[in-house]
């Protein structure tokens, strides 16, 4: 029986025990909550949303007609027969204070000047951007810790069809040591993903300043990137280290793939290091080539479906809060309103984001229920079929 295919039918009857016998509402709730911990201090978990359609933007960008080859007119100096009233006749020219121009509407002047930012101690300011930087790291390695403990109890939970928030402790150990790998890998990633950036950005420079549209200002921007880069002039080296990032960001989403899929569970289940488990579920991947690349299909097709029924979920859930907050924040700015007001609507707002959270997590957590048993039981498959890590 292909362990990827099986595994359906065993998570399917797993989750339905779950959620099935006395205290369900209860169980529910709680693990609704430790799903809520685990997403929001991790960043991972399901999710839907909507993007913005840009048809509506480009709609109105047209191109200049072939009689006279016309340019498009500058709305800012072509007067009243471009657009915009041109800003000297009509008299909102911005006047210069101190060296910023001040602000024609209003009258009011720079909230700082040249002499305000001669004044300013750069390197003092310098060590508050790097300890703020520091203690945001901190801060997230710390909220990264508890919340790969929540998810290493949520595994537990899926298991034992029970729910107790005293596991969370209990997961600490597991979830500082996986925090530590996760944090080294990323910091090996870093390089390598400022690599590719780089060079997608320079390749797409050079590809859009071809387009007469675009070479008014991209080559401005390209001679800043050589000034500070000079070795990005040169399209072979860009199209080598363009190549080079791509296999690198591949490699780490091999590996990170293998320790979500794989590594954790051994951790959970095993009582592995977290470098041991990664090291085994490579191995255990290796091992089973082709049942590997049939879970990796399902995966595809699974993940596709519970994506788009996600999507919608959220999107509906999602929508009525947006709208009451856009309608607050417009009536409160529409009517002059106090900055107490906004502060509350900013409150409400925040307050709401959370209740919504969980409501999410609390309408997904069967998926993720599922999911957590479809893995445990793809990797009891594969420990099963692997020679070497079937005795562990």
């Amino acid at each position: 029986m292909v362990i990827a295919l099986d595994a359906l039918g065993k998570s399917l009857n797993d989750t339905s025990s779950f959620f099935s016998g006395p205290g369900l509402f209860d169980r529910w709730l709680k693990f609704a909550l430790i799903i809520l911990v685990f997403t929001t201090f991790t960043g991972e978990g399901l999710g839907g949303g909507g993007g913005l359609n840009l048809g509506d933007l480009l709609e109105g960008i047209k191109a200049p007609s072939d009689s006279g080859n016309q340019p498009l007119p500058n709305p800012i100096s072509a007067g009243t027969a471009g657009g915009l009233p041109n800003a000297a006749t009509a008299g909102l020219a911005p006047s210069l204070e101190n060296g910023f121009p001040q602000n024609p509407l209003t009258g009011l002047g720079p909230l700082i000047s040249i002499s305000d930012l001669q004044k300013v101690d750069w390197n003092a300011l310098l060590s508050i951007i790097i300890g703020a930087a520091i203690a945001l790291l901190v801060l997230g390695f710390i909220l990264r810790v508890i919340g790969n403990a929540a998810m290493f109890t949520a595994f537990r939970c899926a298991q034992e069809k029970s729910v107790e928030f005293g596991w969370v402790k209990e997961n600490l150990g597991k979830g500082f040591g996986l925090a530590v790998l996760q944090f080294a890998l990323g910091l090996l990633e870093l390089p390598f993903l400022l690599m590719f950036a780089a060079s997608s950005l320079v390749l797409f420079f050079k590809v859009i300043a071809k387009f007469p549209i675009f070479s008014t200002f991209i080559p401005a921007v390209q001679a800043k990137v050589y000034e500070f880069a000079p070795f990005m002039k040169d399209t072979g080296l860009v199209l080598a280290l363009f190549a080079i990032g791509l296999l690198a960001l591949l490699f780490f989403a091999v590996i990170n793939y293998f320790l979500r899929q794989f590594g954790v569970y051994l951790m959970h289940t095993r009582d592995l290091s977290p470098f041991d488990s990664l090291r085994k579920s490579i191995s255990l991947g290796i091992a089973n080539p082709i049942e590997l690349l049939i879970l990796v299909v399902v995966q595809v097709i699974v993940g596709l479906a519970i994506y788009i029924a996600t999507a919608v979920v959220g999107l509906v859930i999602a929508i009525p809060f947006a709208m009451g907050v856009i309608v607050l924040t417009m009536l409160g700015l529409g009517a002059g309103a106090s900055n107490i007001f906004m502060l509350g609507v900013l409150t409400v707002a925040f307050i709401g984001m959370v209740v919504l959270a969980y409501v999410s997590a609390f309408i997904f957590s069967p998926i993720y229920i599922f999911i957590f048993n479809y893995n445990l039981n793809v990797l009891e498959g594969f420990l099963a079929r692997s020679d070497g890590l079937g005795a562990m």
